[in-house]
């Protein structure tokens, strides 16, 4: 019986490449890439309007009417989809003891209301060998918006196989990168959204707190088209051009953040026993300087960007001109890539 499983392992399909599609309200950024024995290159990078209807609205209905077109040089047969995570539940829990995991019990702590309305899966997390108890993370993504992912792609290549939350993408881009050589420091990692940030905080190279925030750059918009009468692609112009001083804005957007930042930085410095030395950034966010001087100024944290495809094999010519200085924006599809090849 042995051999038999062998054998039917040897001629099993498995995906040597993926389009990951991280499906934002702006703009959707998609990363191929490709596996070949034991490395992955980056194949393509590109930024593409946004899915035809409102993934991230909690309203959405349950299919799409319209298919999502890709350019020729993106398409391949299998799809990573990577979504905000409006809605979503998003939860570290710790369960006594190192047993087995209870699916039961993991279902019954996300403290859903209504656990069939959501799509969930969970992680057991490596141990620390200096706590008696296991590490999970789990995860509740409201049904409607992966049937609405999913509607997508109704037929046809790509065929979706794999949907995550952008901020965990993000993270495990993270964890899989620069996060490889920071294994005796705690460090803060943030993936700011349009409407969603995701702040992780990583203590030799393991995840210790997880916390998702209805807070992105959506407000800051919102912000400038009141403060000088702009229309949304004006306002979105004034941060791209830094054309006005929009300091003062920029810090009442993330007074909120600011505030669960130290405090999220106190907890875990107790409880570990450890320094939270800096705060590594993602998204759009990440490339405004006057963003990131206010959160090093405002919580005392070293606070800087950093690049998804570093330490990563890019082919020559896959990252089109429109993506560059805005690499920080792909993190979230660059980990869902790479989680759907090392999974594969």
């Amino acid at each position: 019986m042995q051999k038999v499983v062998a054998l039917a392992k040897r001629f099993r399909h498995v995906p040597s490449e993926v389009i990951a599609l991280d499906f934002g309200a702006s703009a959707t950024k998609a990363v191929r890439a490709r596996r070949h024995r034991n490395s992955i290159t980056i194949t393509a990078v590109d930024l593409l309007p946004p899915a035809p209807f409102a993934v991230t609205d909690k309203s959405t209905p349950d299919a799409a009417d319209v298919a999502f077109e890709l350019p020729k040089a993106l398409r391949c047969r299998y799809a990573a989809l990577l979504l905000p995570g409006e809605g979503a539940v998003v939860k570290l829990l710790s369960l006594p003891g190192h047993g087995p995991e209870n699916p039961e019990q993991i279902q019954e702590l996300m403290g859903l209301s209504d656990s069939a309305a959501y799509r969930m899966a969970y992680e057991k997390l490596p141990e620390d060998h200096g706590r008696s108890e296991t590490r999970f993370l789990a995860v509740g993504l409201p049904e409607n918006q992966a049937q609405s992912a999913l509607g997508l792609f109704p037929q046809g290549a790509p065929a979706a196989r794999s949907i995550e939350i952008s901020g965990l993408a993000s993270l495990n881009a993270f964890l899989c990168g620069l996060g490889k050589n920071l294994t005796e420091q705690c460090v803060a990692v943030a993936d700011f959204g349009y409407r969603i940030t995701t702040l992780s905080m990583v203590n030799k190279g393991a995840i210790v707190l997880i916390r998702k925030f209805d807070l992105g750059t959506e407000q800051l918009h919102r912000g400038i088209q009141k403060k000088f009468g702009v229309d949304p692609e004006t306002a979105e112009g004034i941060v791209l051009e830094r054309s006005f001083d929009i300091s003062g804005l920029v810090k009442e957007t993330l007074r909120p953040f600011v505030q669960q930042l130290v405090i999220s930085r106190d907890f875990v410095e107790r409880r570990e026993n450890c320094r939270v030395e800096r705060l590594y950034a993602s998204g759009g966010a990440a490339h405004m300087r006057e963003w990131m001087n206010d959160i090093a100024s405002s919580s005392g944290l070293e606070a800087q960007a950093w690049n998804p495809f570093e330490n990563l094999s890019v082919a020559p010519g896959a990252m089109s001109e429109r993506v560059q200085g805005q690499e920080g924006r792909f993190a979230a599809a660059v980990g869902g890539a790479l989680a759907f090849l090392e999974a594969s």
